[in-house]
């Protein structure tokens, strides 16, 4: 395919919200570019030239026949953002033009009606993307996934199964994302079509099964896993028929729903391409989804090898993850740190870790964290991630000073195991310690605490929520600190944060209406929080919200807030006595519920 300008970036993330332990996702928040002065340390790049839609609109009118330049000016639509009519003429002139000799230019085609077209305009593009290439695999599944997108569920499975039927006979690395996409649809929105739940579960586990044998892995593997147990409950069933004939026969039957999840256990626990830990952490992440059938043979045959086998850590670890998923977290650190002392390793030590977390046992949780820390001396990226949870543990029990000096061993880990996102949260998590610890009032910690948000806004306001960071950097800058640089970025900040923080962009949330609380319209800010709140505030907003109507003296409606801010792992019962801005509250919030893995 000829190369063009795109760049995709396709960011799933999950961010640790401070100081609570839990992971959510974070709304990104841009900030306008014209806002924005040049910053010293990033280094400007030359932007490549493209050829802009109106010299390209020239070309076409000059030779309307030329396909090459009709898919050009598509590409320059894209480029500019242009209306999706005109993508859509664009590439279906091209599609039309373009010679049976150069099948790639069409197939170029429908990857930007794809990625760039929806609705209607995507499908019409891709139907005739195919009617060109008719025996095209790639082009009939991004059609299946337009399908699929307007909620033609049936079409799509129609189009599905055909690549299906094709990929058995002809198995190539080529089709693979064709072929997963088809097993991913499928297995979704399964009371909406004509074909019944054990017929979608099925396919999807049939195709599971060609996928893990053209590309094993264990991402595949894992995946393979779920769709046993999800065609599981429809299993005896599904296979009635062969029930039948083997009692006519006097053969005895098979309870097909037991051989399956016997089936997913020997996927997740047995394959040589799986580590134990990792698929047992996949394996519970997906508990809730299981027919209470599945989960029930799962946990017997949990029991039943943990009693069979006393020395074989693995089914100490799943009958722990068991317990864990049922709450009972005393009872799981017995079987996890069963587990860690069968199996010493660093992901063991981190599970086991995490559920004394859970279980109020914070000097264990500590303990088996540096376990964790020191098994994992070689994993950098780990070894990151455990500092980050002990530096939370720490300033859970209101040891800052501890809880920064976890954050100071992150930081000091080499770059090449870090991403930008752990980079980010890292100094978020520790500004907002270093305000704790003095309650917003010490002018040393608020400098450091200044400095560190200057580094997360520079290494990733596009990606952590820019709002929250310009507005812990606002408020600080009105509390007592040293003198601050004068680089670019700091001036930048400085100069505009408390704009920003109160600008109107996106959607609205807690974090803007709390910085027009400090710098705008105090009165108008009361009545947005009160329209947020009443309507599906995010866990987010509890907790700023809580915040916001303990500054505005309404003791008792940010009490009532914050008892579900707590709940939600948005804050500690301990940070609640340290943050600057519910210090007017006399609360009796308990923090007695953990955040569920």
């Amino acid at each position: 395919m000829k190369q063009r300008t795109h760049i995709f970036l396709l960011l799933y993330l999950s961010l640790l919200c401070l100081p609570a332990m839990a992971q959510h996702d974070i709304e990104p928040v841009s900030i306008v570019p014209d806002k924005f002065i040049a910053i010293d340390s990033i280094e400007q790049c030359e932007p490549e030239k493209q050829i802009s839609s109106d010299s390209l609109r020239l070309r076409v009118a000059e030779n309307p026949q030329n396909d090459e330049a009709w898919l050009d000016l598509a590409n320059a639509y894209i480029n500019e953002s242009a209306d999706s009519a005109l993508i859509t003429e664009a590439l279906l002139k091209s599609i039309s033009l373009t010679p049976d000799s150069e099948q790639q230019k069409i197939e170029e085609a429908a990857w930007y009606a794809h990625y760039f077209l929806t609705g209607t305009k995507s499908s019409l593009v891709l139907e005739q993307a195919l009617q060109r290439l008719p025996l095209n695999v790639i082009i009939r599944s991004y059609l299946a996934a337009a399908r699929f997108s307007n909620q033609d569920y049936d079409l799509a499975e129609q189009l599905d199964s055909i690549n299906y039927a094709y990929i058995l006979h002809h198995r190539s690395d080529d089709f693979v994302d064709a072929l997963r996409g088809a097993a991913n649809r499928v297995a979704e929105h399964v009371s909406e079509r004509t074909i019944d739940a054990a017929t979608c579960f099925y396919r999807a586990l049939q195709r599971r099964k060609l996928l893990n044998a053209i590309i094993p892995n264990s991402e595949e593997a894992a995946l393979l896993g779920t769709a046993y147990l999800q065609f599981a409950p429809y299993a005896n069933d599904f296979y009635a028929a062969e029930n039948e004939a083997r009692q006519r026969a006097g053969q005895q039957t098979e309870d097909f729903t037991t051989a399956l999840v016997d089936s997913a256990l020997t996927q997740f626990l047995f394959n040589d391409t799986i580590d134990i830990v990792d698929a047992s952490a996949y394996f519970f992440s997906q508990w809730n989804n299981f027919d209470s059938r599945v989960q029930k043979i799962a946990e017997e045959c949990f029991i039943y090898y943990t009693d069979k086998y006393p020395l074989m850590f693995k089914w100490f670890l799943l009958e722990g993850f068991v317990l864990q998923e049922l709450h009972n977290y005393t009872q799981a650190s017995r079987y996890l740190s069963k587990a860690y002392y069968l199996c010493p390793t660093g992901k063991i030590a981190s599970q086991a870790a995490f559920n004394y977390y859970l279980d109020n046992q914070q000097k264990k949780a500590i303990e088996f964290t540096m376990k964790a820390i020191a098994h994992l001396k070689h994993d950098g990226y780990e070894r990151f991630k455990m500092y980050q949870f002990l530096s939370n543990l720490y300033g859970d029990m209101g040891n800052y000073r501890a809880a920064i000096a976890a954050l100071n061993k992150a930081l000091k880990i080499e770059s090449d195991y870090v991403n930008i996102t752990m980079l980010t949260t890292a100094y978020y998590q520790r500004a907002i310690f270093r305000v704790y610890q003095g309650h917003g009032r010490n002018k040393k910690l608020n400098t450091q605490a200044l400095a560190d948000l200057r580094e997360t806004f520079l290494h990733g306001h596009e990606i952590y929520n820019a709002h929250r960071i310009l507005l812990w950097y606002g408020w600080l800058l009105d509390q007592p600190h040293n003198p601050l640089p004068t680089d670019s970025v700091s001036r930048l900040l400085q100069d505009s944060c408390r704009i920003w923080a109160c600008s109107p962009e996106g959607d609205m949330i807690a974090t803007q209406i709390l910085a027009r609380h400090f710098w705008g319209d105090s009165a108008l800010a009361r009545q947005e929080m009160d329209t947020l709140i009443s309507e599906q505030p995010t866990y987010l907003d509890l907790g700023e919200a809580a915040c916001f109507y303990a500054l505005q003296g309404d003791t008792k409606k940010a009490e009532e807030i914050l008892q579900q801010a707590i709940e939600d792992k948005w804050i500690s019962k301990t940070a609640v006595q340290h943050h600057p801005w519910l210090k007017s509250l006399k609360t009796s919030v308990s923090s007695s519920h953990r955040h569920k893995r």
